[in-house]
């Protein structure tokens, strides 16, 4: 099941344009950014609040 998962992945990925795929890289590293930063930051409510804030504008932006 997890190689089906990956081989679909890896089409998925391989049928986007190279815009595309410098896009989906910048999404992937921003998730992990902000994963990173919750960690962090999971005990300073005010500073998780203002992670959410940023991360809805982007989503807003982004048109998600």
């Amino acid at each position: 099941m997890k190689q089906d998962t990956q081989n679909t992945l890896k089409e998925f990925i391989a049928g986007l344009s190279p815009e595309e795929q410098k896009y989906l890289q910048k999404i992937i590293r921003w998730g992990e950014y902000k994963a990173e930063m919750n960690e962090r930051h999971k005990d300073n409510p005010e500073m998780f609040g203002a992670l959410r804030t940023v991360n809805q504008a982007i989503l807003a932006v982004a048109g998600v």
